[in-house]
């Protein structure tokens, strides 16, 4: 799985995303980082189940945000997406509002064109609150 990157997570929280279906449960496939490392937890945590990682890391660390958990977000809000690949020049990432504007971003991997367009819509949207 594609996870973006912790400088990138951060500024997305700073616009005001936040991932659907985020009850603020912790599961094994969630990425922390924490005490600049990135970590697993290794498990749900529900009672005594033994975990991986200790408490403080998904009490105290940042979640990092999944490509699907971005993308699943996009329809989510009732946007339209669109992906391109380009072979040796990374990604083209669009994503289209409730007026048919077109917001893109572009980046040499999935998470940087997906993250660039995000960011972009997101700060245009504000702007317009």
């Amino acid at each position: 799985m594609i996870y973006l990157e912790i400088h990138q997570v951060q500024r997305l929280m700073k616009l005001g995303f936040k991932p659907p279906y985020d009850l603020g449960e912790v599961y094994a496939s969630r990425i922390y980082y924490y005490n600049d490392d990135a970590w697993a937890v290794g498990g749900r945590i529900t009672g005594e189940d033994l975990i991986l990682a200790p408490e403080e890391v998904y009490k105290e660390g940042i979640r990092l945000y999944s490509i699907d958990e971005v993308l699943d977000w996009v329809h989510m809000e009732g946007l339209g997406l669109r992906l391109d690949k380009n072979i040796n020049s990374g990604y083209k990432f669009t994503i289209i509002d409730e007026f048919g504007i077109e917001h893109k971003g572009s980046g040499g991997t999935l998470n940087y064109a997906v993250f660039n367009t995000v960011e972009r819509y997101l700060v245009k949207r504000n702007k317009k609150v």
